[in-house]
């Protein structure tokens, strides 16, 4: 609070002076506030520029981090879905291998259970008319022999 008083009184004492001083001693004045005004301005600006850049720097080096962390766990969790995708792809295979087992195995016509196609009828059981006479089998004659 007492800088104020005091830069309020040396303003006024400067602004005197230089009012009162020769029109010589005002250009160099003048360049000289200009230079130091000039000089401060580019300290700030470099003092700026430099904690921008550490406070960059420090930011980059966190997110390099987070991003390392966040790769490792998306890293851990494909694998994860790629092993359970291959367990669920190694039972759906395990399960088709039984089932052409099964089909193949099922195939065979001494494993096959009968339906009701399977089951004879009236129409197949065969009328007295369809029976072979004596005259149907075949006698000495007809029999074919080996050198013929």
């Amino acid at each position: 609070m007492a800088d104020k008083p005091i830069k309020k009184v040396m303003k006024k004492a400067a602004k005197k002076v230089i009012d009162k001083a020769p029109s010589r001693l005002k250009e160099e004045m003048k360049e000289e506030a200009m230079d130091h005004a000039v000089e401060r301005i580019e300290d700030r600006v470099q003092s700026n520029a430099k904690t921008t850049a550490t406070h960059i720097s420090r930011v980059k080096e966190e997110n390099a981090e987070k991003a390392h962390h966040r790769a490792e766990k998306v890293k851990e969790n494909l694998q994860e879905v790629l092993l359970s995708a291959r367990e669920k792809l190694k039972k759906v295979k395990e399960a088709g291998n039984e089932f052409q087992e099964k089909m193949a195995s099922g195939n065979e016509t001494n494993n096959r259970i009968k339906s009701t196609r399977d089951i004879k009828g009236v129409r197949d059981i065969k009328s007295s008319t369809e029976l072979k006479s004596s005259r149907d089998i075949p006698s000495a004659t007809s029999i074919k022999t080996l050198g013929s």
